[in-house]
């Protein structure tokens, strides 16, 4: 008969009594450190007694074909270990206190399940084992007897979760699970369902650091939801497991701008896009008092505007790393943008449409010219007006060349066909009729003022004569827009030589002549370059060879005359070094007849156009491809050129024939026919066109000897 018990929990001492629940299936192993320090196994029901000081520790271990299957009484739960002492008896006298424990094993294999995951859920069997594990009350382990082959499982979430799937048990079938077990294998498994949260929380914050106002929507889909309307603060909003895309879009008030996104996975257009990965999604707005940018395209020609910055150097460097601003001008589409007041600073780029060329802008801080490329309009807010007003002017044209003055120095630069005059800057446009006719070339000149020389070209590809000469090859790679600089320096007079350079230009290698002075000394070819006295008075005397005709003269001479003799003095000398001066002339002449055609063919055997994706926002990116054959004579080539007249690089083969890297060309040695093929890809804004190249197979003169169109629709 027992006692009140605080009696009893103050006994001296205290019995474990322990029952083992199913006999010869385990062991319990008991340690206390007053009687058993090394364990005391328990094969049957046993009984130890403690002094009361101690803790006693039971280690339920099974034996091969068996399974733990949990405690009762003073232990519970499936832990094979368990700690008992005095505390843990529930009668006893004066002088002893009992504590009882059974130990329960169970035949054959065990499953022991627990559910997993941010959600929540149970587990149950198929049968009478496994049930509403998960929840208070809830059996998730159970002993099978021996010979348990199969045991089934289900798992059920709870409202506001989802079940993802499960873990330790195969094949599983939606929420069905199946555990098999075989001989050899574990005798207890342990299996996992898990469940996710259904509901995630989006929190926006409008940043207290910014200085200006707005409002930051919500949209699924791209559609307005209105779970989120925020304007200052921290706003939530929960969605589901099931929501595909979640966007923000920042409307700034009037007189300010949107600055920055934190936290989202994904910006597009200025939009925060975002995936769900966390229970809750911090995302952060801020907006910023503004500044304003206006873009105008003027002009008959088309063309796009787009703004960027540099990271990695000073501001308005041309280094560094560059980024796109897609979210304010893109012109096109967008041609006014509100900036945050924090950014001082933005670039505009241009680029021209496929029939258009770049002029020039108007309005900007500065314009750069990156390695000599596309010219980058500097916008400044820390340089003045917080407004900015920029004219970008495209025109119509195949080729354009932009000529800026450079160097301590001053000038003009002029072409031959009267295009350019300038002094700074200038531009000229040629036209497909223009840069297609036969012959066609660009010729620059720079003439020093009083007191200046002229130094040098930079950006010119070929330099003849002090002569700036520009072929449409020369544009390959250049948007068909060429920059040149003309650097002119300051001019300190001194006395020295007069040097007189000839040269004799001719199109064809039959055709030529010869170039002779008064006084003595130019005798060219041969001797093409004479020093004189500053005083000396030249004339220079062309004569032409039988199969040719004197054309005129250029360069220092007096234009193209008909006369055969060209008069020099210093005067007339385009270079002066501070010391010496130079005058350059060059005698032209020209075949009598031109020469008899070769026979040549040109033929295609496929062609097309493929859309190949979007460019930017506006433009559709189509890639074209041509093959055929062709024949004709030693030095002939094969030309494809554009529907604009452009002509193209791209080769892909020239079959047996050289590729000089513009074109295929026959050289000695080579067979008369080959294949060939061309690839290259341009842009337009059009979802459909027609597009009319053509092939055409030229002779060593330039003569076209045989050509095909090739029509087709880009779609």
């Amino acid at each position: 008969m027992g006692c009140d018990k605080q009696e009893y929990l103050n006994a001296p001492n205290y019995a474990v009594g322990l029952k083992i629940d199913g006999t010869n299936r385990g062991t319990v192993t008991i340690t206390n450190a007053d009687r058993d320090p090394a364990g005391y196994i328990c094969q049957v029901d046993c009984s130890r007694t403690y002094n009361s000081s101690y803790i006693t520790t039971l280690v339920a271990e099974e034996k091969p074909g068996f399974a733990f299957e949990g405690w009762e009484g003073a232990c519970t739960g499936l832990a094979k270990t368990c700690t008992v002492g005095v505390s843990s008896a529930k009668y006893g006298t004066q002088r002893i206190a009992v504590v009882e424990v059974t130990a329960k094993f169970a035949g054959g294999v065990a499953i022991l399940a627990s559910p997993k995951g941010s959600g929540s859920g149970s587990i149950s069997g198929l049968q009478d084992d496994i049930n509403d594990c998960g929840h208070t009350g809830g059996r998730c382990a159970y002993a099978y007897p021996s010979g348990t082959q199969k045991v089934g499982l289900k798992a059920t979430a709870d409202p506001g979760s989802a079940f993802i799937g499960w873990t330790g048990c195969s094949p599983t079938i939606g929420d069905m699970c199946y555990v098999y077990f075989t001989e050899g294998g574990p005798d207890t498994v342990a299996v996992f369902a898990e469940f996710k949260k259904e509901n995630y929380t989006l929190n926006v914050i409008i940043d207290s650091r910014g200085t200006g106002k707005g409002t930051v929507k919500s949209h699924n889909l791209g559609n307005y939801d209105g779970k989120i309307v925020c304007s200052s603060g921290t706003c939530s909003a929960d969605y589901t497991r099931a929501t595909e895309s979640i966007s923000l879009h920042a409307e700034p008030d009037s007189g300010f701008a949107f600055a920055e996104w934190t936290g989202c996975t994904n910006v597009v257009g200025g939009d925060c896009y975002v995936i769900f990965e966390e229970d809750i999604t911090n995302i952060t707005a801020r907006f910023e008092n503004a500044n304003t940018v206006n873009v105008k395209k003027t002009g008959d020609g088309t063309g796009t505007v787009l703004s960027f910055y540099r990271s990695g150097g000073a501001v308005g460097s041309t280094t560094g790393t560059r980024h796109v601003y897609d979210d304010y001008i893109q012109c096109g589409q967008k041609c006014t943008a509100t900036l945050p007041s924090n950014l001082n600073y933005v670039a505009l780029e241009e680029n021209a449409d496929y029939d258009s060329l770049f002029k020039g802008w108007k309005g900007c801080y500065e314009v750069n010219y990156p390695d000599m490329g596309k010219p980058e309009c500097e916008i400044r807010f820390d340089k003045g007006a917080t407004a900015k007003s920029i004219e970008a002017e495209f025109v119509k044209g195949a080729y354009g060349v932009i000529v800026n003055r450079s160097g301590a120095g001053s000038g003009k630069v002029t072409s031959i066909d009267g295009k350019m005059n300038c002094g700074d800057s200038c531009f000229a446009g040629y036209s497909n009729s223009e840069s297609s006719a036969s012959g066609f070339y660009i010729k620059l000149v720079a003439t020093a003022d009083t007191g200046s020389k002229f130094d040098s070209w930079v950006g010119c590809p070929n330099v003849l004569g002090g002569y700036c000469i520009i072929y449409p090859a020369d544009f390959a790679g250049k948007d068909n827009t060429m920059l040149v600089k003309a650097y002119f320096e300051k001019e300190t007079a001194k006395q020295g030589d007069f040097a007189v350079l000839t040269s004799i230009v001719s199109d064809y290698d039959y055709v030529g002549g010869t170039i002779t002075s008064t006084p003595a000394g130019i005798d060219c070819p041969g001797d093409c370059t004479e020093i004189y006295s500053l005083d000396a008075t030249v004339t220079l005397t062309a004569r032409a060879n039988t199969a040719s005709d004197f054309e005129g003269w250029a360069g220092d001479c007096s234009g193209f005359g008909t006369s055969a003799t060209c008069t020099l003095t210093k005067d007339d000398a385009v270079y002066f070094d501070g010391e010496n001066y130079t005058a350059v002339a060059f005698a032209q002449f020209v075949p009598k007849t031109a020469p008899p055609p070769a026979t040549a063919s040109v033929a295609i055997t496929s062609s097309s156009c493929t859309y190949k994706g979007i460019y930017g926002l506006t433009f559709r990116e189509y890639g074209v491809s041509i093959s055929g054959t062709a024949s004709g004579p030693v030095g002939s080539s094969i030309v494809l050129t554009m529907g604009n007249g452009g002509w193209i690089r791209g080769t892909d083969s020239c079959g047996s024939w050289y590729y000089t890297g513009y074109h295929c060309e026959r050289q000695a040695g080579q067979p008369e026919s080959t294949t060939w093929a061309f690839t290259y890809g341009f842009y337009d804004e059009r979802t459909s066109l027609t597009y009319k190249p053509y092939i055409s197979v030229d002779d060593e003169y330039g003569y076209v000897l045989d050509t095909k169109d090739i029509p087709m629709t880009c779609s």
